[in-house]
């Protein structure tokens, strides 16, 4: 990591560099305190810092090291993290990088034209249950316990929280008086609500109250009768 940056300006290494993280704390445990004085370690962790050459990190599932858990009350996850210390980090080099899904690398691209490809190395068993398998437990029984824990281990990890579902919205028809006289007209009271019905609580399209607005009672009005809206004029009565 270090090295990258000191060599950043050297003009006689070439761009096409690559330098590569295994189970860096940098980038897990300590992502979250850049800056801050770690004293067990006498270290003071650093961001990555930007530079013209390609940077491959590698991390494995469950290291508590790289891959730290993000819901530390999870009891189960944070046993297994902590025998991964000892199962995972410690062979974390010997990583076969070309069986890491394509679903497990995300790249991004700097301003001096560097990627920094994290790589995701699923593992295939469970540390926690790793103590079992040395005692000579059958793998068929152990790989069911797995089976059995890891949904819960696997829900300590952000990464596999599913997204906060999208509220749809949904278009509203707006209401006219031509709506509510074609919804009124397709709704027909049963016999008992028409012998039961309160006239005066009946609900009209058109209010009795409402003002007159046509234009011949509009008076003062500083608009034309064509702006007032009124319908069109009725045929004679012959």
């Amino acid at each position: 990591q270090q090295a990258a940056a000191d060599l950043n300006d050297e003009p006689s290494v070439a761009s096409d560099t690559t330098f590569i993280l295994v189970a860096n704390p940098t980038l897990g445990a300590f992502s979250s305190s850049y800056g801050s004085y770690v004293p067990l370690f006498d270290y003071v962790p650093r961001p990555i810092a930007d530079t013209r050459f390609n940077t491959i990190a590698v991390v494995n599932e469950y290291d508590a090291w790289a891959d730290p858990i993000s819901q530390p009350d999870n009891a189960l996850a944070v046993l297994n993290s902590i025998m991964a210390m000892a199962f995972v980090h410690p062979v974390a080099h010997f990583s076969d990088l070309s069986s890491v899904p394509q679903e497990n690398i995300t790249s991004t691209v700097n301003d001096q034209g560097g990627t920094l490809s994290f790589y995701l190395v699923p593992a295939k068993q469970l540390p926690l249950t790793m103590p079992l398998r040395q005692a000579g437990v059958p793998d068929e029984v152990v790989n069911e316990i797995d089976a059995t824990l890891r949904p819960t281990i696997d829900a300590a990890y952000a990464r596999n929280r599913p997204p906060p579902s999208a509220t749809v919205a949904t278009a509203v028809e707006p209401i006219t008086s031509g709506s509510v006289d074609r919804t009124s007209a397709s709704v027909k009271p049963s016999k008992g609500s028409r012998e039961n019905a309160n006239p005066s609580r009946r609900v009209s399209a058109a209010r009795p109250d409402a003002p007159d607005v046509s234009p011949s009672t509009r008076r003062g009005s500083s608009l034309p009768p064509s702006a007032a809206g009124t319908s069109a004029p009725r045929s004679p009565v012959r």
